[in-house]
């Protein structure tokens, strides 16, 4: 083995290095090269005529001895600073330029781990420790350097200095939580403006929080990462789902593509063909990201994406919504709108193919938490099903835990894209990843309602102001056309009274105003954020049962300023109406007709209300398909959707099997564990545990005749 190299680059040579790393595309990761020894590069133009040695199967010594270099150069480079009797430590600029040195050490690491780990195979690859010269270099900076400041570059004070300079944000200043930011709660609020156009959240700010994780959480080992297989699975569950549209809209692809040599060209069929195209090579196994080294069926898919979108937002297809296309072109016409909404329709019903590996990974991931608590002493069994599913949820939490950084890395590389860009990304979750799913069905006699989860259909820029995507209002479209006239219930659970929400509420309610939609789209609004949801203030010490009925009932009768919104098709007392004969039966069965009820019986009284309306809004709507919608689909309408499944197995007894409750974790944490990597919000989570808690002790013994004291003739049909 050569002997290791301790001379030193230049400072400027070891940030463009990291600068490499942290850049690289890993949905279609680039070959690596080292130039002259102590410069990375990814692109054969960039190194001219000079000699490059390439990263090969053998082993990756070299790239990590550079890396290294990198670090020890960084670290040369602080410590000069830090004699420097010239230093400037007042100056914003350099305490902002020494945390965007230390947030790349940082990327460059986990990334660096991650592309190893792909290029090299997990047979081959020891995975990169965390090597002397990087934690003499995080050492110095968060021990010695940063102390230097007067003021602390990271953390909730940097936070806060930022927001106290943004006049928007003072007024909004007693609605912001740092807490909420670093959970991942209101991570969209990065991408939107407000009123004057100005980002709420300065870009910079978001270093501060990554450097907080960075220094202040423990990683664990990098190959016990839970997420370094969550890409291949999202990858091959992008095969499967592009399979399935293309099954699903065979007949209106023939049918299409018998005709188009003879159609007349324009940007509305040249770019449905090529979405046709990619989503062909999507579907094709050998693009998967576990089978080459080049385009991977991710990057096909969001082609296919790029190319249905751009198709609908052609002026030739927006003409055709408005006006119907002339007679000589309708036939044209009516392949392309058929074949354009039946993609919509599948991609919004997917059913997706890696639920079991899902499931098994969160199976290994409580494991792993186990064993943590075991070697802390904390270790528990649980008796019964609830104690058992909350001590699990501790286990999975507690590996989570170690692994802080996923969600903000999330949210910096669009940030990052954006900058490249140079030009505004818009919250804009289905076509940002976050992909709706077929999850399972409810049938009654011989009539099925498909049940799906869906993040909220529209694309914001700005605080005050939301549009609904055109993909949804292309499966509106597709399930209200011809013969099928079916109709489609959304349960909705963003906050229509909260300034961060209400333009996403209000564009959704609107929706099923329109005329075309108004007979096969109903919008059912649940608040889950209001003081009377959650108990507290002037609802905490309403402990006497008949009180809180009553003012359940008042409230329910002056819905929209409680934030409540009901189909505008339903007549104006059906909620009131319906309150008054369920609110006393769930009282009865539920509570014993007790006299006083606690917060947490209060608030199970009310998810009961809420349970018993979504199948009442199912019913009344006569829908074939019900989503349940928030901003994102990972937090309150996957915990939802998860009730509703417990709820109406429960009162069937059928709550006993394997299948049907790991089916309930999968429910629960997929979403979140996929789409954000990490856990489902714990508080949403307990709430839902509290409801099946109480649905369990009472079905036992009475769920027959709740079932029919409720009119509840549903039953789960998982897909």
């Amino acid at each position: 083995m050569r002997q290791k190299l301790v001379e030193l680059i230049d400072f400027q040579d070891a940030v463009n290095n990291l600068v490499t790393i942290s850049s690289m595309n890993m949905e279609s990761p680039p070959p690596l090269g080292i130039v002259d020894e102590r410069r990375f590069v990814v692109d054969t133009e960039d190194f001219g005529g000079a000699s490059v040695q390439w990263l090969s199967g053998e082993g990756a010594e070299e790239v990590i001895r550079l890396l290294d270099r990198s670090y020890r150069s960084l670290l040369s480079h602080l410590q000069m600073l830090y004699d420097n009797p010239e230093q400037d430590w007042e100056s914003k600029k350099s305490k902002e330029g020494t945390a965007s040195l230390m947030v790349l050490v940082g990327e460059s690491h986990q990334k660096m781990n991650r592309y190893l780990a792909y290029r090299l195979g997990d047979e081959k690859f020891a995975h990169l420790e965390d090597s002397d010269d990087l934690k003499a270099l995080q050492k110095f900076y968060s021990e010695v350097f940063a102390k230097r400041f007067s003021t602390p570059i990271e953390g909730k004070e940097a936070w806060r200095e930022e927001w106290d300079e943004k006049s928007f944000l003072a007024k909004k200043r007693e609605f912001i939580d740092f807490e909420e930011i670093l959970q991942d709660r209101e991570y969209e609020l990065f991408f939107l403006r407000d009123d004057k156009n100005e980002p709420i959240f300065d870009r910079k700010s978001l270093q501060n929080v990554k450097l907080t994780v960075e220094f202040d959480v423990k990683h664990a080992e990098f190959e016990e990462d839970p997420f370094l297989k969550v890409r291949a699975m999202q990858d091959r569950d992008l095969n499967v789902t592009s399979q399935q549209i293309l099954r699903a809209s065979l007949h209106e692809i023939e049918a299409f593509y018998a005709e188009f040599k003879k159609m007349q060209k324009s940007s509305l069929s040249e770019n449905l063909s090529k979405a046709v195209l990619a989503l062909f090579l999507s579907a094709n196994p050998r693009h998967l990201m576990t089978s080459t080294s080049g385009k991977t069926t991710s990057s096909y898919f969001r082609d296919f994406y790029s190319f249905l979108r751009l198709s609908l937002q052609s002026n030739t297809y927006q003409k055709w919504m408005v006006y119907p296309p002339e007679k000589e072109k309708s036939r044209d016409a009516d392949l392309m709108l058929s074949l354009l909404h039946k993609l919509c329709f599948s991609l919004i019903s997917r059913k997706g193919g890696v639920k079991q590996e899902a499931i098994g990974l969160i199976h290994r991931t409580m494991r792993r938490g186990g064993e943590i608590q075991d070697q802390k002493g904390k270790g528990k069994e649980g008796k019964g099903l609830w104690d058992e599913l909350l001590l699990e949820d501790e286990k999975l939490r507690s590996w989570l835990s170690q692994f802080p950084g996923g969600p903000l890395l999330k949210t910096v590389d669009l940030i990052r894209k954006e900058e490249e860009l140079e030009e505004p990304i818009w919250f804009d979750p289905l076509f940002q990843g976050n992909l709706p799913i077929h999850l399972f069905d409810l049938q009654k006699g011989k009539k099925k309602v498909s049940i799906y989860r869906l993040p909220c259909p529209t694309r914001q820029l700005k605080i005050d102001r939301a549009d609904v995507v055109d993909e949804f209002r292309g499966f509106l479209r597709f399930i209200s056309h011809g013969e099928r006239k079916e109709k489609h219930l959304m349960v909705h659970f963003q906050d229509r009274l909260s300034w961060k929400e209400s333009a996403r509420s209000l564009a959704i309610e609107a929706l099923q105003k329109i005329p075309k939609f108004a007979s096969h789209f109903f919008v059912l609004t649940l608040p889950k954020d209001t003081d009377f949801y959650h108990q507290n203030k002037e609802f905490e010490n309403v402990e006497s049962a008949d009180s809180f009925l009553t003012l359940f009932k008042e409230i329910l009768s002056r819905p929209e300023e409680n934030g409540f919104a009901f189909p505008v098709q339903w007549k104006k007392n059906v909620v009131s109406d319906f309150a008054e004969e369920m609110l006393p039966l769930i009282h009865r069965y539920f509570f014993h007709r007790q006299k006083n009820l606690s917060r947490v019986e209060r608030q199970n009284c009310i998810e009961l209300f809420y349970q018993m309306l979504i199948v009442k809004a199912i019913d009344l709507s006569g829908s074939s398909s019900v989503s349940f919608v928030c901003k994102d689909g990972v937090d309150t309408s996957a915990i939802a959707v998860s009730a509703v499944y417990g709820f109406l197995k429960l009162l069937s007894n059928q709550m006993q099997k394997k299948e049907e409750i790991d089916f309930l974790r999968y429910l629960m944490y997929s979403s979140a564990l996929f789409i954000r990597e990490r856990a489902v919000d714990s508080e949403r989570f307990l709430v839902a545990i509290s409801l099946l808690q109480c649905v369990d002790a009472t079905a036992r013994d009475f769920g027959g005749e709740i079932k029919k004291a409720f009119s509840i003739d549903w039953e789960v049909l998982e897909s």
